[in-house]
């Protein structure tokens, strides 16, 4: 860079002269700045316009081409502190009569407070404080080995290490387990295993022997029962099986119901596994701005898509396996039988087991080595039982799903009361579902569409006929500096409406999403039927607004001034005729979904899913860019050249004058 002496010498404003002899250079460069500026505009709206229609395409209007989408059906419970009841689309329309036998329940155990010196212990408190020596306990079958010099706050860790929820609690001196699933599959079991563990179990207070009257807890009863000689322990692991044995009938709604859903996330993976591939298809080096990203990517891609086709495997393995168990009845009952024999086997296991225990538990007892464990309670795990419609079923939550209906048990409609001779007798009280189609929600489900339609179509119609910005220019930086902020905003946002106006891609956009809509022409039974058949359509050309030309409205719609007062067609047709309306906007949001994807699809220009041409607009920009960098450069240099110039000429007339003083001098000094 050139020394830069301005008017040093000369006394001339050399800055504001360069400023003017570069000005040439400096205008054809705002020239591409301005272009630039108003490039990166239009990208940005066209961005914004193509995330509406993507929006609009890929959620409401694509669930609206599935005729499951429109089955809305609604209930009623007789008695709703007894069930929480949804339907579904499959629902049977109809009545039904619900009787709740039994609440799922987790398995818990509150332990006995513990004492040590007349207070809680702490959590850190060592077991051998607590007269514990080393030894094992079984949780879930899981060994857990403990030695005495353990904390309390140790042997929890240990415990939830082996399968169920564990906790001290100091403020209570308790401690508390419970399982980690609900139902009788999250039953747990803590038994001892050696006569340490069976101490240790005694002196932690995990056994329910007392209640807080001192007499026997029921459990202590039973430990009572099943440690006799002539005990029979095959009655109760009978009674056992029974409640937890499965029928073919019930298996076979299990099986149809994880057919249902593999078959469901199958479809869902695979139209996502495809869009996958399709943009591997359409991936291009030049959307990149490297070599090493445009590898990433497709290797990205690649990786979903492997894994996808290996989940897809899987549910047609699945699916495979559950259809055979539906196609054959021998293999659905070697199916039960194998699961009830499994249940059998695991009973009569667990009944040996306690058997054994009971009687230790009882010589403990008896010694009065169980007075830690004189207040503690056990809450047995225990499945839900419904009956629906004469059916009985099981769960390990309170929630089922059956036929279309899901329910959320919250009562128990029976009850047990004693006879006047002392007999147990049990009552129930069933409660009534009734199921309907609700018409007001399938009509409300086509309102959604054609109100994010209109939403989306006005949005573009108003940028099409925005008003005209001719002699609006983006500004320069001096002429920002003379105007105030708001007067820039109003400068810039009267440039930016106007950036789409009579844009001939929007209008073959909006062109092509309405005559999907009006062109769907649907034969059912015989008879053709289009939009007007349900009293919908457009306004006239010459009575709407240019921005909701292009809206569609529905006849007798409440929110709609337009048509709000005319007769409505199409609630009469649902109420009428459900599946003719289902069939005829499952067509027409097919028609639209292809209508806006053709729109969508990838070329040399535009990328996959988007509607104008974003690579072209992007290469432009580019190009802009490059011309703002060569102009800037080129500046440079003629500012260079110039500075030159007039530090050359300073240098000379320095010299000159330093002459002319040196001349002066000598003179004077004659």
């Amino acid at each position: 860079m050139a020394i830069r002496l301005s008017g040093i010498a000369s006394g001339l404003d050399t800055d504001s002269m360069v400023k003017k002899l570069v000005s040439a250079y400096s205008i054809k460069k705002q020239k591409y700045d301005k272009q630039l500026q108003k490039q990166e505009w239009i990208m940005s709206k066209w961005s914004d316009v193509n995330k509406k229609v993507y929006g609009f395409y890929a959620g409401t209007l694509s669930s609206m081409r599935l005729s499951g989408e429109y089955g809305v059906k609604t209930t009623y419970i007789s008695r709703s502190e007894v069930a929480a009841i949804t339907a579904s689309s499959s629902a049977v329309v109809g009545s039904q009569t619900l009787s709740v036998k039994q609440l799922a329940a987790s398995g818990y155990l509150t332990g006995g407070r513990l004492r040590l010196n007349g207070k809680n212990p702490e959590t850190g408190t060592k077991l051998s404080d607590l007269g514990v020596s080393d030894g094992t306990i079984v949780v879930n079958g899981n060994t857990v080995k403990f030695t005495s010099d353990m904390t309390i706050g140790s042997l929890m860790d240990k415990f939830k290490s082996a399968g169920v929820n564990a906790n001290y609690d100091n403020n209570t001196g308790r401690i508390y387990l419970s399982s980690t699933k609900s139902g009788l599959d999250g039953e747990f079991s803590v038994t001892a295993g050696d006569d340490a563990g069976l101490e240790a179990l005694a002196k932690l207070g995990l056994m329910s022997v007392k209640d807080l009257n001192g007499n026997e807890t029921s459990d202590m009863k039973r430990y009572r029962k099943i440690s006799a000689a002539d005990y029979d322990s095959s009655i109760e692991v009978n009674e056992k099986y029974e409640a937890k044995k499965i029928t073919a009938d019930s298996y076979r709604t299990t099986v149809e119901k994880d057919l249902k859903t593999a078959t469901d996330n199958r479809k869902t993976l695979e139209e996502s596994n495809n869009k996958l591939k399709e943009q591997l298809k359409n991936l291009s080096k030049d959307d990149y701005e490297n070599e090493t990203d445009y590898t990433n990517a497709v290797t990205e891609l690649e990786t979903k898509i492997a894994d996808g086709d290996k989940k897809l495997e899987e549910y047609d393995k699945t699916i495979s396996e559950k259809q055979a168990l539906l196609d054959s009845d021998d293999a659905l009952n070697a199916e039960v039988d194998r699961i009830n024999g499994e249940t059998l086997k695991e009973l009569q296991d667990n009944a040996a087991a306690e058997i054994e225990m009971a009687k230790k538990i009882v010589g403990l007892y008896d010694s009065g080595a169980l007075a830690n464990s004189n207040d503690a309670a056990r809450v047995t795990a225990q499945d839900s039982i419904i009956v629906l419609n004469g059916a009985t079923y099981t769960n390990n939550s309170n929630s089922f799903s059956i036929n279309g209906i899901n329910i959320n048990a919250t009562k128990t409609t029976t009850s047990v009361t004693q006879d006047a001779a002392g007999n147990t007798v049990e009552t129930d009280d069933p409660v009534v579902i009734t199921t309907s189609v609700d018409t007001q929600g399938m009509y409300d489900k086509i309102k959604k569409m054609f109100s994010e339609f209109n939403e989306m179509i006005t949005y573009l119609d108003t940028l099409y006929y925005a008003d005209s910005a001719s002699g609006y220019e983006p500004l320069t930086s001096d002429e920002k500096e003379a105007m105030t902020d708001k007067q820039i905003e109003e400068w810039e946002n009267k440039i930016k409406t106007a950036l789409l106006r009579k844009d001939s891609t929007l209008s073959g956009f909006t062109s092509a999403m309405k005559n999907a809509l009006i062109g769907t022409k649907v034969t059912i039974d015989g008879t053709d039927y289009t939009l007007s058949s349900f009293g919908i359509g457009t306004q006239s050309y010459f009575t709407a607004k240019d921005e909701t030309r292009n809206n569609f409205h529905i006849d007798g719609n409440k929110d709609d001034a337009v048509s709000s007062s005319n007769s409505d067609k199409l609630m009469a047709a649902i109420s009428s005729d459900p599946d003719k309306v289902v069939k005829f906007f499952t067509e027409l949001s097919k028609n639209l979904y292809n209508a806006i994807n053709d729109k969508m699809a990838s070329t040399d220009l535009s990328s996959a899913f988007t509607i104008y041409n974003d690579k072209e607009m992007a290469s432009q920009y580019s190009d802009y860019k490059d011309k703002v960098s060569t102009w800037e450069k080129k500046i440079a240099d003629y500012e260079e050249k110039y500075y030159k110039k007039f530090s050359a000429m300073e240098v000379a007339l320095s010299k000159l004058q330093s002459q002319q003083n040196s001349l002066a001098n000598l003179f004077g000094s004659n």
